[in-house]
């Protein structure tokens, strides 16, 4: 009897000192998620997967695999047209189909393998950080973002760059990318309160490597490693200022390695184009060729190392600058504009 008491009591403890578990959210095609989430199974859907629309969210996709067959995989958008949404995060997992992010603060994409586009648009302070996405990644009208350690693969010809912004502010740094003859890193700044770092990029099988379009102020190039490209890294266009191109290695372009400058550049400001490492070039190793009508900017080509180039090692004839080291130009003279050695 002593012993059929002491097992009932010890039973009914047990029920007492258990706690309830909550029931995770279940998850379907075309939900909306309005808090903390985690993907228990694989979602394959025929439209659009998910919908983020609340503030401070985290979406975990626990590993599994978020497919859509048509329209965006995953969208983050606020719930009111007009509003903002804000401290988003969505990370771990494989993400077949599109992800669009638009009118945000501080939405940070994490651990993600994508098959698709990458767009964000309209935010503030957004981030993707050690994903790889196949496909390409575009930033529109973002401030402050924060691209870092990804691997970009470009899986489809003249389809625009692997990484387009037009952004205030970015860092971009740490990422592969292939480019897949497009260009490889393109930046459009829309405007100049802050600069803007493109830096530790490894790039390979592009256009122009890194490519500042037009409007780039205020940006940093440095120590990027660029190779089997048409261009290295292009400047061109018009309303560049205060650009420093720096510490870079271009190896293997088919035509110039470094190139800044184009007719009615209107460009102000400084340039700096210093300690780059250039190697087989097809054409100049270093070209520096603003419009003097219009290019008021101040610009110095120094402590460059340029060999096995079929052009001039470096043609900067508005610039000044000492330390430029060329081996085995094409063209005589190695060096127009600045001193060589």
């Amino acid at each position: 009897m002593r012993k059929i008491l002491t097992a009932a009591l010890t039973a009914s403890t047990a029920l007492i000192a258990t706690p309830a578990v909550a029931a995770a959210p279940s998850v379907s095609c075309g939900a909306t998620i309005t808090e903390d989430t985690t993907l228990r199974s694989d979602l394959v859907c025929p439209g659009p997967a998910l919908t983020v629309t609340g503030d401070g969210v985290e979406l975990n996709l626990g590993g599994r695999l978020l497919r859509s067959t048509t329209g965006p995989a995953l969208t983050v958008h606020p719930a009111t047209e007009g509003a903002e949404i804000a401290d988003v995060r969505v990370t771990g997992g494989r993400v077949s189909g599109d992800v669009e992010v638009q009118n945000a603060h501080r939405v940070a994409l994490s651990y993600l393998a994508v098959d698709g586009v990458v767009r964000i648009y309209q935010a503030d302070d957004a981030s993707l950080r050690a994903s790889r996405v196949r496909g390409s990644l575009d930033l529109q009208y973002a401030v402050r973002p924060v691209v870092q350690g990804n691997r970009v693969i470009s899986t489809a010809p003249d389809s625009g760059p692997a990484i387009s912004l037009l952004a205030v502010a970015p860092r971009v740094v740490g990422n592969s990318v292939d480019a897949g003859g497009n260009d490889g890193i393109s930046l459009t700044e829309s405007q100049d309160d802050e600069r803007g770092l493109i830096s530790r990029n490894t790039i390979r099988n592009a256009d122009a490597g890194v490519d500042l379009p037009h409007g780039g102020s205020d940006v940093d190039v440095t120590r990027n490693r660029i190779s089997d490209a048409t261009h290295g890294i292009e400047v061109s266009a018009y309303g560049h200022r205060d650009v420093r191109i720096d510490g870079n290695d271009v190896r293997r372009t088919s035509g110039d390695a470094i190139s800044v400058g184009a007719s009615h550049a209107e460009t102000s400001g400084y340039f700096t184009v210093t300690r780059n490492r250039v190697r087989d070039a097809g054409g100049h190793g270093i070209l520096y060729t603003p419009d003097t009508q219009y290019d008021t900017a101040t610009a110095t080509v120094a402590h460059n190392d340029v060999r096995r180039v079929s052009g001039h090692g470096i043609v900067a004839p508005a610039a000044s600058g000492d330390g430029n080291r060329v081996r085995d130009a094409g063209t005589a003279p190695a060096c127009v504009g600045v001193t060589c050695r």
